[in-house]
């Protein structure tokens, strides 16, 4: 009846386990998207490609990025690249890329300068929508033809983004043409160097071309501009589309937050974040909250990946009587931030109780980023901010403006002194609205495709060994055949489904384990003995094993004990080992002490010793303590110790080994 009942309860099991594994994997596949469900692209930066499905190799998203440069020709037309597998209502991709620029409105925001591209995988149609002010750039016949022939581009294989980039370039590219055609720019070669002028030739306009007044489709109207300015001659500020200010509610709520007590007394007590979690933010002091943590984090992510520039940020509430500025040059150091070979590294510094935010610059950095452009971004993105207590803003802000210095499209600031008091321009559009209050799907993201496959091929594999299990005539054999799905750690990384494969594990094994066994010899049945009992047919080894419960013994015997039968069951972790002289699991590691330290000038000796409760054997060896050496570069641990480490290279930390001389700017407020 039992046996019955275990079979039953198996079977569902397996029912249960299949459904949901197939569901998820159907769910996965057939994910569809309405417009709403998109996250709005973040323009003027890498935030452009939208891709909630991953589809995109990270190899195609850096050369998406890099034809940037064609759009930024003239700073404003700005690229938007969409790629979905499915589309639910509309389920019309025309009327699907309609509603997403008028959902995203933008025409308004981009001022009519925008290009767009939708790819719908399951339907097999790339969709291109133009921006008013560029359409006279761009034919009806000439983008009908580049979706004819991009559309065998993206449907070849699983689709993993060479077809998006393509059909992007040469979008670009078109006009970047009829740009370079119209101004009448030397430099310009129809068949080679279509960047050979940028940026050197955009520049000097600020990224306006003010001579320009018509296209080579010419609708008698200036397509730029509408009247040729002096505004970018005289280098007037152009606002980017950055993350707003908070309202002076969410200022008070999120300083409330802030551990007005926490301090670093010095860089040692500084954890890093990169050896803790993989993340640039150390945020101990809870300065910024999780939104901002996680928007940081992903700029500068997406940033290393496509560039591979280091940057650490470090949000201190107090650093003591310490200088910022050597503060941050030390860690900088201590931590190795950047490339060891092109010192590409950068530290951010934010010191509430000294009003202070500094920038530390690598060797590798400095050519790119300024020590005059540090400041700049501090003085326009961030202190305005900061006076007002609102570190997430300044914060977000001047990642973003940095981040754009690396992209090669930074904001362009006035000459005049920026350290004033004076009201600070924005503008009206807030892109993070969504972003915040409604994050990416859970189940789209890159985790839950490998949990799900991790899922499977586990549930797989129990499966597999089960069947195999269920061949083996030796019931003792088969118990230790399942053992490996007893361990706990298959709960916590798995929870679904583990946590009842581990229970079903579990009550089979004790059911094998105690199932009654018939002697091999004369096969009569046999009955388990109690642990009282079963001691007088153990050697004194065994039971020792069993004291120190690194092998638990059962002891099966006829009646008349005609036949014993002693099978062993080793516990999965123990600290005691097979003991040399009298080879049971009895042998341990009794201490471990040093008995002279290392020093920078020689080494030390230490000892161990090892003995067996069991025959008392016991063994005590010496041995050499390495002599400590000093780092040039300064780079040891933090003190957040015991973490694992993300780069193979670099000063005893996480990062790549870079140094700092001291370059770049603070500012205060």
């Amino acid at each position: 009846m039992m046996k019955n009942k275990l079979n039953t309860l198996l079977r569902l099991s397996f029912l249960i386990l299949f459904s949901i594994a197939a569901n998820n994997l159907i769910a996965q596949r057939n994910k569809s998207y309405s417009p709403k469900d998109l996250p709005v692209p973040v323009l003027d930066s890498t935030g452009f490609i939208i891709d909630p499905g991953g589809q995109i190799e990270t190899k195609w998203k850096k050369e998406m990025i890099g034809t940037r440069e064609t759009y930024f020709f003239c700073r404003y037309v700005e690229p938007i690249c969409v790629r979905v597998d499915n589309i639910s209502n509309p389920e019309s991709v025309e009327e699907f890329a309609n509603q997403l620029v008028e959902l995203w409105d933008l025409e308004e925001k981009t001022n009519g300068r925008f290009v767009f591209q939708l790819h719908c995988k399951s339907k097999k149609t790339v969709v291109f929508k133009i921006g008013s002010r560029l359409k006279s750039f761009y034919k009806t016949a000439w983008l009908r033809d580049l979706a004819r022939e991009t559309a065998d581009v993206h449907l070849i294989g699983d689709a993993t983004g060479t077809g998006d980039f393509v059909s992007m370039q040469k979008l670009g590219d078109h006009i970047f043409q009829e740009i370079a055609f119209d101004s009448k720019l030397s430099t310009y070669d129809n068949n080679t160097g279509i960047h050979s002028i940028y940026p050197d030739a955009v520049e000097k306009s600020h990224g306006e071309l003010i001579t320009m007044t018509k296209s080579w489709y010419s609708d008698g109207n200036s397509i730029f501009i509408d009247q040729p300015s002096d505004e970018y001659v005289q280098n007037e500020y152009v606002p980017k589309f950055y993350f707003e200010g908070l309202t002076p509610d969410e200022i008070e709520a999120n300083n409330k937050r802030i551990n007005k007590n926490g301090i670093f007394t010095d860089i040692n007590s500084v954890p890093n974040a990169r050896e803790k979690d993989n993340t640039h933010v150390t945020d101990p002091h809870q300065i910024l909250p999780d939104y901002a943590l996680d928007m940081i984090n992903q700029f500068l992510k997406e940033l290393e990946d496509s560039l591979g520039y280091q940057v650490a940020v470090i949000c201190a509430n107090s650093i003591g009587e310490n200088d910022p500025h050597t503060f941050g040059t030390e860690l900088f150091n201590e931590w190795g931030v950047g490339n060891r070979k092109t010192q590409n590294g950068l530290v951010i510094l934010l010191v509430i109780d000294q009003h202070a935010v500094e920038f530390i610059t690598g060797r590798g950095t400095e050519g790119i980023l300024t020590d005059g452009d540090c400041y700049d971004i501090q003085q326009n993105e961030m202190v305005p901010y900061f006076k007002k207590d609102d570190y997430v803003t300044g914060m977000i802000r001047g990642v973003q403006a940095t981040c754009d210095f690396f992209y090669g499209s930074p904001p362009i600031y006035t000459d005049s002194d920026l350290s004033s008091d004076e009201d600070y321009t924005y503008d009206d559009y807030d892109y993070y609205d969504d972003y915040v209050s409604e994050p990416f799907n859970f189940f789209e993201s890159g985790f839950w495709n490998f949990y799900v496959l991790l899922t499977i091929s586990m549930s797989s594999a129990w499966l597999l060994v089960l069947i195999i299990a269920m061949f083996i005539a030796d019931l003792h054999k088969r118990y230790h055949v399942m053992k490996f799905f007893t361990l706990t750690i298959w709960m916590f990384i798995i929870p679904v489904p583990f946590v009842l494969i581990y229970f079903i594990t579990k009550a089979l094994m004790e059911k094998w384990r105690n199932t009654i066994r018939f002697s091999p010899q004369t096969g009569e049945e046999m009955h388990k003995l109690g642990d009282q009992e079963e001691d007088k047919h153990l050697s004194k080894g065994q039971i020792s094993e069993e004291k120190v419960k690194s092998i638990d013994y059962d002891v099966w015997i006829t009646y008349g004990a005609k036949d014993v039968l002693i099978l062993s069951y080793k516990k999965w972790f123990s600290k005691h080992s097979k003991c040399p002289k009298c080879s049971y699991k009895t042998y341990f590691k009794l201490y471990d002490k040093t008995i002279s330290a290392a020093t920078y000038s020689s080494s030390g000796t230490g000892e161990r010793c090892y003995k067996c409760e069991n025959c008392g054997f016991s063994k005590t060896e010496r041995y050499t303590i390495p002599m400590k050496t000093r780092s040039s570069s300064s780079s040891g641990g933090s003190s957040s110790g015991g973490y694992s480490r993300s780069y193979s290279s670099g000063g005893g930390s996480s990062y790549g080994g870079g140094s700092s001389r001291g370059g770049g700017a603070g500012s205060r407020w």
